[in-house]
């Protein structure tokens, strides 16, 4: 294997892939920086923060004009899969669109290489990739079923603290956690209408009745979004209290990207597009989703799991089959199931191009590798100096 810990800046890539996949440490902070470092785990990380450039490379190494478009979830890859109280599947829904289908098997594909240390110079072998074949037309087939779970999150049993949410926010973990250092007064004026425009549009203002705002917050998740946090207190004992998350979207359909023209939001507002998606990819999975819009800025939100496990950071191979075949027949149904899908399409092009998908998303891992030993470099060359 390749000794990534020595990365040297003179990785063979074409000159387009090297303009397309730069990425300068400085354009990460320290902490984010360290996590693409890691030589095992890092190029992962790179992956997750280079999705458009990686969506742009895809559409110039597959004629996007032939292939079907349906909803897609956009971004379909393992740290999106959750296991909560309520079920389990690949969530976060920020770039769900209509768009090509083949996107969101090479996403997964690409995660799965990447989330093992003996696959990172190489790509997932055949049982992977026939685990996701077999799964994805499984779902197809089968749209009424539901999706089958990833083994290895099946069986999780929630922790005292994840069984209710009084007990999470006594606990003080995670997002409860997040309440406390961010804290703002619970009478914010902008939190506040926005809390009641999401509550509107979604038709849970009798929430208000049973509940209460305890404590508000302002803060950001992982890659940065801000976002409003409400701990919402029972009036009565027998309810138990509940969390809500309402966060800035992000519009990823822009001009100056070339492919963006093969995507579009069939629902107007970036919010709706988000709530549409997560009750179209894993019904069962969130709770309380709805959207807002105040001075402008377009809003989604939803109540906050107490129980969100997620799969290991390092893969075996028998887990990448095992997802593989998960996540086929979730995005299997949805595709067959999706607005503006011509499902016989997408089935014939699946059956002729699976093995195209498969080729272009081990040509993506390659280049993206290479991307990562240049980006290690840079920073080791600027480190040192």
């Amino acid at each position: 294997m390749l000794n990534r810990t020595l990365a040297n800046d003179d990785t063979p890539m074409t000159d387009e892939t090297v303009v397309l996949f730069w990425r300068e440490p400085e354009e990460d902070d320290a902490k984010t920086v360290q996590k693409i470092l890691n030589p095992d785990t890092g190029p992962y990380m790179l992956f997750r923060r280079l999705k458009t450039p990686l969506q742009e490379r895809f559409s110039q190494l597959m004629d996007h004009n032939h292939i079907p478009r349906c909803f897609i979830h956009g971004s379909a890859h393992i740290d999106n899969y959750a296991k909560t109280l309520y079920g389990a599947g690949i969530v976060d829904f920020d770039r769900a669109h209509i768009g090509p289908y083949g996107w969101d098997l090479v996403c997964v594909l690409l995660a799965l290489g990447l989330r093992n240390p003996d696959t990172l110079d190489s790509f997932v072998d055949a049982d992977t990739v026939d685990a996701l074949h077999r799964g994805y037309l499984k779902g197809f087939h089968n749209p009424a079923e539901p999706y089958t779970e990833f083994q290895a999150l099946a069986n999780v049993e929630p922790k005292k603290w994840e069984q209710s949410t009084r007990a999470y926010l006594k606990a003080e973990k995670k997002w409860a956690k997040q309440l406390k250092q961010c804290a703002i007064e619970p009478e914010h004026p902008l939190g506040l209408a926005l809390l009641n425009e999401y509550l509107h549009n979604g038709n849970y203002t009798q929430l208000l009745q049973s509940h209460r705002v305890d404590r508000m917050a302002y803060c950001s998740g992982t890659f940065g979004r801000p976002r409003f946090l409400y701990a919402l207190l029972a009036n009565n004992d027998d309810d138990d209290d509940i969390v809500i998350d309402i966060k800035h979207t992000k519009n990823y359909i822009i001009p100056a990207w070339p492919h963006t023209r093969f995507y579009t939001n069939a629902y107007g507002h970036q919010g709706k597009r988000m709530v549409a998606a997560a009750k179209h990819f894993a019904p069962d999975c969130c709770r309380l989703e709805s959207w807002a819009t105040i001075n402008g800025i377009e809003y989604w939100g939803r109540q906050v799991p107490t129980l969100n496990r997620k799969p290991a950071k390092q893969f075996t191979r028998e887990q990448q089959a095992d997802f593989a075949f998960a996540a086929g027949t979730q995005l299997g149904r949805a595709h067959q199931l999706g607005p503006e899908t011509s499902a016989a399409d997408i089935l014939q092009h699946f059956q002729q191009h699976y093995q195209a998908l498969v080729a272009t998303s081990q040509q993506l891992q390659s280049e993206l590798m290479a991307a990562w030993t240049r980006y290690s470099a840079r920073y080791q060359r600027k480190d040192s100096a």
